[in-house]
């Protein structure tokens, strides 16, 4: 899906909902924990409403994912290490990401809403991901994993803005100093990098590391192994 931006972003996304992890500090996990951190959220009483339907979404989607990867892998996603090894290293960070925000989201009562729905909608698509790759060409019986997504940057004319720089982060982590993906080179106008499916934040900066634009997205919608969008740059 080709898409033309605006700035829509909510201010509660800037910088994240949590104070993000450095990559390598990311925490181990496996299914199993992730559905045991989502049991023991449904546990409590204080739940408002569309928390429980979002941990509900979140154990179905988990299920659908430990499925396809047991298929994949076997017995190695048990082990958090091996399942580490397993997975293209950007798809384990953004699964990490979504667990990690999972296990803090009690911790705030604020963001806590938010943030199991931005787990939610991230392990969704996810899902649907995978099951429509599966009925996509080429499908082999692995884990698809990864989207080649390329970014174009155009002015409000739709002429090329080069020379400038695209990150992007799980969803949930919004927008920091320390993205989780980095793309190739500086826009030219175009810029690609491999990034995982699912719910992601992209945004452009200058040289000088100033923000310029930023919009969330889905990445691979409909199970395809190439996206690409235009960003609109003031």
């Amino acid at each position: 899906m080709t898409g033309q931006f605006k700035l829509i972003l909510p201010a509660i996304l800037v910088g994240g909902l949590l104070q993000v992890a450095q990559a390598q500090n990311l925490p181990l996990w496996t299914f199993a924990s992730f559905q045991n951190a989502a049991l023991a959220e449904k546990m409590d009483t204080g739940l408002q409403v569309e928390d429980r339907k979002n941990l509900n979404s979140i154990a179905t989607s988990l299920t659908a994912l430990r499925t396809s990867a047991a298929a994949a892998y076997g017995s190695q996603i048990a082990n958090p290490r091996e399942l580490k090894k397993a997975f293209a290293p950007g798809y384990w960070s953004a699964m990490s990401a979504d667990y990690d925000s999972l296990v803090k989201s009690r911790t705030n009562s604020e963001t806590r809403s938010g943030l199991l729905a931005l787990v939610a909608a991230d392990l969704a698509a996810k899902a649907a991901y995978i099951e429509a790759a599966k009925t996509g060409a080429g499908f082999s019986g692995n884990f698809p994993s990864t989207v080649t997504v390329t970014v174009k940057t155009v002015d409000g004319n739709g002429n090329p803005r080069s020379n400038l720089y695209v990150r992007a982060n799980p969803e949930v982590y919004g927008i920091n100093g320390s993205p989780l993906y980095i793309f190739n080179s500086a826009t030219s106008p175009l810029t690609t990098a491999p990034v995982p499916p699912g719910r992601a934040m992209l945004w452009v900066e200058d040289a000088a590391k100033h923000r310029l634009q930023s919009q969330p997205v889905n990445i691979g919608e409909g199970g395809k192994d190439t996206d690409a969008f235009t960003i609109v740059v003031p």
